[in-house]
């Protein structure tokens, strides 16, 4: 749910930032835009639309900012190689049936006094054919929900390695953004705070030479934009509910 929340935001501001143009009024977007938002920067600073994004999130839903508590195993989702992990089960599987069928051919035959294939590989046989049972069963499982999981995000085309490497990569360059939001507010504080103990001193004596202060920081929260708590973005997220 805090993940959804998230795309409900992300789209209600690529709608207001699209207007009336032909991207507008969007029911949805594809899932490759999540890493593409911190590439759109403003003119007049170095933030980017992921950390306006952040900080309306931030303020507006605080419980929807831990969604990438919900995703930690994505590092480990987004390595495996589904190709490469169903080669090798087919490879097992492959073995197992011909250990089968080597063990019913056996058998049937008379083997030499003492021989203890038969008495090793037959119970062995039987479990591995077992356990191959169960893994095709939860591999089984595994495609179904990841049809779920692409029919919901509307990406039914999508590979496990590409779609969890892409929301990894989203939930990576967010969590970057929430410690550079942090470090701007920290820093503009700091800047107000100096220029407030430099306004509190008294004059300096006529004749003093001073040095030129320093315009303070601007915080984050107070730069121009749509996210601002107020304004058209909480008349969209309202639409959305």
């Amino acid at each position: 749910k805090r993940l959804l929340r998230v795309f409900e935001v992300l789209l209600a501001i690529g709608n207001y930032l699209n207007g009336n143009t032909f991207r507008g009024g969007a029911w949805g977007f594809k899932i490759d835009v999540l890493t593409k938002l911190g590439d759109t920067k403003s003119t007049a600073s170095k933030m980017t639309l992921l950390h306006y994004i952040v900080e309306y999130i931030e303020n507006k839903y605080p419980d929807a900012a831990e969604f990438a508590n919900d995703l930690r195993n994505l590092t480990e989702a987004s390595k495996i190689s589904v190709p490469t992990v169903m080669q090798e089960l087919k490879e097992v599987s492959t073995t197992v049936n011909e250990l089968n069928k080597e063990v019913v051919l056996l058998q049937k035959q008379t083997l030499p006094p003492g021989d203890r294939f038969l008495a090793l590989m037959t119970p062995f046989a039987e479990k591995a054919t077992k356990v191959m049972a169960d893994v095709n069963e939860l591999n089984a499982k595994r495609e179904a929900k990841f049809k779920e999981v692409c029919a919901y995000l509307g990406e039914e085309k999508a590979q496990p390695e590409e779609l969890f490497g892409l929301l990894k990569t989203f939930t990576t360059q967010y969590e970057k953004a929430v410690v550079a939001n942090k470090m701007e507010r920290d820093k503009a504080e700091r800047a107000a705070k100096k220029a407030a103990e430099t306004a509190s001193q008294p004059p300096k004596k006529p004749g003093t030479v001073t040095g030129s202060p320093s315009a303070p920081a601007i915080a984050l929260r107070s730069a121009p934009s749509a996210l601002s708590p107020g304004g058209m973005m909480d008349d969209l997220m309202g639409a959305m509910r």
